[in-house]
């Protein structure tokens, strides 16, 4: 099987604008486009730079988000407000035409892997989205791309087993509220201990409900754990999910911020170890699901880190199987 990775970006993702000062500003991907577009990956043909197209349907967005909520993030926007939400969400004029663009341009991704176009896409979008839930915005996040893919697969394309993997630093209280009861949907996050760190949810006994029981899973780490403890964490829970769930699709809330040189967290990984990470996940990608992996990014605010470990991901999963 040929493997084909692709890196999505749009310079409109660049017009959400939250101001110099805040950790989520455009600047983060302005230097990571910039350096993925110069790296080796893209001069030896070893990745394919993806410009956006998005699917525009706002349809695909109400099987997430109420229309309430879409509704009055759009007023908030275009009355130019500043905060939307909560104190951290700085919005702007453009902020709802960027985040929606962000999840049309995460289905419009979607659909290349699912007409074996790609086998992997990163997308390189923002705001990002896992904190949001499906009637609130929360840290940083607007609207849960993720999880707006992940309900287009299961209408559009009749898909059933879909996986989260989530190892953003943050646990992700809004995809995992979003699919609580669903059993299509199977969400593992590991991420800093809730006790230490922004949302306060993510504990072990977190497993959902209804239809959706067992379908979550939760493995909080305490702050400084060892590179090799972390790859333990990830691996052994992972195969188990594997194993018993056989998913489709791998979807990544792909959160650079478990970083040492990341200031906004306490995990402190290396460079080596975050690159082990997207090694691990491709290689599940490959064996369960076909090679079928879709990344969004998420955090990962130290922006010469951000950048190093984004090329390091594909560059391990531009690889394929080799």
């Amino acid at each position: 099987m040929k493997y084909k990775t692709g890196f999505l970006y749009h310079p409109f993702f660049l017009r959400h604008y939250t101001g110099k000062d805040h950790p989520e500003h455009p600047y983060r991907l302005k230097y990571l486009y910039r350096y993925i577009a110069n790296s080796h990956l893209v001069k030896e043909n070893k990745i394919t730079m993806l410009k956006a197209q998005p699917v525009e349907n706002l349809d695909y967005i109400l099987l997430t988000h109420s229309e309430h909520y879409i509704n009055l993030f759009k007023e908030y926007c275009n009355k130019n407000n500043k905060i939307f939400g909560h104190y951290d969400n700085v919005i702007c004029k453009k902020s709802y035409d960027v985040a929606l663009f962000h999840a049309y341009s995460s289905i419009s991704a979607a659909d290349l892997i699912m007409n074996d176009n790609f086998t992997s896409i990163f997308i390189a979008g923002r705001p990002p989205s896992h904190h949001a839930g499906r009637d609130y915005a929360l840290g940083f996040c607007f609207i849960n791309s993720v999880a707006v893919v992940a309900n287009y697969l299961i209408k559009e394309w009749g898909l059933n087993k879909i996986l989260i993997i989530d190892v953003d630093v943050h646990h992700g209280n809004g995809t995992q509220e979003i699919f609580y009861a669903s059993n299509n949907v199977f969400y593992f996050s590991i991420h800093e201990h809730p006790s230490f760190l922004f949302p306060g949810t993510g504990r072990f006994f977190e497993i959902g409900i209804k239809d959706g029981l067992n379908y979550t899973l939760n493995c909080p780490v305490i702050p400084n754990i060892k590179d090799k403890d972390y790859i333990k964490v990830l691996k052994s829970n992972c195969e188990k999910i594997l194993t018993l769930f056989k998913p489709e699709i791998i979807l990544v809330s792909a959160g650079y911020d478990t970083h040492e040189r990341d200031e906004i967290s306490h995990l402190g990984l290396s460079t080596d170890c975050i690159t082990q990470i997207y090694a691990l996940i491709n290689s599940y990608a490959i064996k369960h699901c076909n090679g079928k992996l879709l990344l969004f990014l998420e955090g990962g605010y130290n922006i010469d880190s951000l950048c190093e470990c984004v090329h390091k991901t594909l560059e391990v999963i531009s690889k394929g199987g080799d």
